[in-house]
């Protein structure tokens, strides 16, 4: 039961490795989803959480920070109006800006990111970074997943849950290459720690997130 974003890359490619000849189903219909557990007795239900840093860099890099086919112009305007970033509109240009430049707009985005969420922009909520708490309530609508699984968790996780559906020898699961130009463990700063923490306060806590660390543990 994802949550939206790129970060489950790596667990879709490895439920697909499971049983590489059967189609793997997706696009359900709450109605949909209720009907194929009920024909799927023994099904194990589960949500990935991510580090909320992790979770908003993929889209700063992939959405945010230059303009694509897949940018999100209307917070990109946003953040330039209101909150006076000069966003570069190629990784060309991204290229020739300083690091600190780079760290100070992802810092901003969170900044942004917190008002959102308080509802305190002109552009409502997006789902793209809402918090757990309100993804895990709308998913529990539907049905309570059996297991909250954190990232770093993963490769000793996925298997259990294979076992527990019969799959005697499943394969070890590898995170994906999400391909940000420039990598996380560069960017974090204790002004991006807090910016974070501040804008997603109730997952912190409810959660257990800390700060981030390159192997963090939340």
């Amino acid at each position: 039961m994802p949550v939206q974003g790129r970060l489950n890359r790596g667990v879709v490619d490895w439920m697909r490795q499971l049983d590489p000849d059967t189609e793997m189903l997706g696009n359900f219909t709450d109605n949909t989803l209720r009907e194929w557990f009920a024909q799927n007795r023994g099904h194990q239900k589960f949500t990935v959480l991510h580090h909320p840093i992790e979770r908003t860099y993929d889209i700063f890099m992939h959405r945010i920070l230059v303009f694509s086919p897949v940018s999100m112009n209307r917070f990109r305007n946003m953040l330039r109006r209101a909150y006076g970033l000069d966003l570069p509109d190629t990784w060309e240009q991204v290229g020739a800006l300083p690091l600190a430049d780079i760290q100070h707009m992802f810092c901003m985005f969170l900044t942004m990111i917190g008002h959102n969420l308080r509802g305190q922009t002109p552009l409502p909520e997006n789902a793209q970074w809402a918090s757990y708490e309100r993804v895990l309530q709308g998913i529990s609508q539907i049905a309570v997943p059996d297991r909250l699984i954190r990232s770093c968790d993963l490769a000793s996780a996925l298997p259990d849950i294979a076992q527990a559906v019969g799959l005697a020898d499943p394969l070890p699961y590898q995170a994906v290459d999400l391909d940000w130009p420039i990598a996380l463990h560069q960017v974090v700063t204790d002004d991006i720690q807090r910016a974070c923490e501040k804008a997603f306060a109730r997952d912190y806590d409810l959660y257990g997130f800390s700060n981030w660390e390159p192997a963090h543990r939340p």
